[in-house]
């Protein structure tokens, strides 16, 4: 697996996780889906160096911006529960 494929298959992951946290907004889910997403910044940071071609870049850029509107989703959910 390249890098650009392991990074893809990485925010995949992540992503799962926040929708799994988006179904189940429970501590344990929620805590899960933070530190698979905490966990992709460095992991973009030390692939920054690296050539993606341009379809690879795209998936991960839009991987990453379906796992940032997850997780504002999911802390919204939280937030009304919280306040409901």
């Amino acid at each position: 697996m390249t890098d650009p494929e392991s990074l893809r298959h990485f925010l995949e992951t992540a992503l799962a996780f926040a929708h799994a946290a988006l179904d189940d907004p429970s501590d344990d889910q929620v805590a899960r889906a933070r530190h698979y997403a905490e966990d992709v910044m460095p992991r973009i940071e030390r692939l920054r160096r690296l050539e993606f071609t341009l379809s690879e870049a795209r998936q991960v850029a839009l991987l990453l911006k379906q796992l940032r509107a997850v997780l504002a989703a999911v802390e919204k959910r939280r937030a009304l529960a919280q306040t409901g």
